[in-house]
């Protein structure tokens, strides 16, 4: 079993991760990072994924997940009060209960609370929101924040706003972007935002 670990590992691509700071707009100051994947001399995050097959999908998530804690403590992240955020796909649900023991272990060996983990949920295929649910249950039942990620693009709807509850909302990009020149942007975010601010739900806008 352990060869076969070895070998598993060994033909994952080389990574490295970047760190994107998301701002609290009312003080200024970092609010979380959000990790993104890069290749060992900057390559995107695209031409990484492309090396990984669905075989690997499972072994390649949960190297990133440490990589990003890693390199994130040893940047100075348990000298702030940021959180940090990683993104998941919860198509694979790849967080199962042992896993996810093993990954809060590793964060109270360093002294890292659960609570500054930011699970970004990446939807890029239709569930059942009350499958989407039961894994964020999971997570935020073990201490972890969680996030539906791109809302506004996908299959990210209204139904999965109302099944699904996570502790942050972040809109999508394409929604956000010349929302100052586009008065039909304007209305919509703004609806979107009252209904995210009923649900007691925190925004991000990408």
């Amino acid at each position: 079993m352990l060869e076969d670990s070895l070998e598993l590992h060994s033909a994952l691509p080389a990574i490295d991760i970047a760190f994107q700071p998301i701002f609290d707009i009312y003080t200024g100051r970092v609010r979380f990072y959000e990790a993104l994947v890069r290749g060992p001399n900057g390559e995107s995050a695209a031409s990484v994924l492309d090396q990984v097959t669905p075989e690997l999908s499972m072994a390649f998530d949960q190297t990133v997940r440490f990589a990003a804690v890693e390199k994130a403590v040893r940047l100075g992240l348990l000298e702030t009060d940021a959180g940090l955020s990683i993104n998941m796909n919860f198509a694979l649900d790849i967080m199962k209960p042992a896993a996810l023991d093993r990954f809060a272990l590793t964060l109270s060996r360093i002294g890292l609370h659960n609570w500054r983990i930011i699970f970004e949920l990446t939807e890029n295929t239709r569930l059942d929101p009350v499958e989407i649910a039961s894994v964020v249950s999971r997570y935020s039942a073990n201490g972890f924040s969680t996030a539906l990620d791109d809302f506004g693009s996908g299959y990210s709807g209204l139904i999965t706003l109302a099944e699904v509850p996570t502790d942050f909302v972040k809109l999508d990009m394409d929604l956000i972007q010349d929302i100052d020149t586009s008065p039909n942007r304007a209305k919509i975010v703004d609806g979107i935002v009252r209904v995210l601010e009923s649900l007691g739900r925190r925004i991000v806008a990408e």
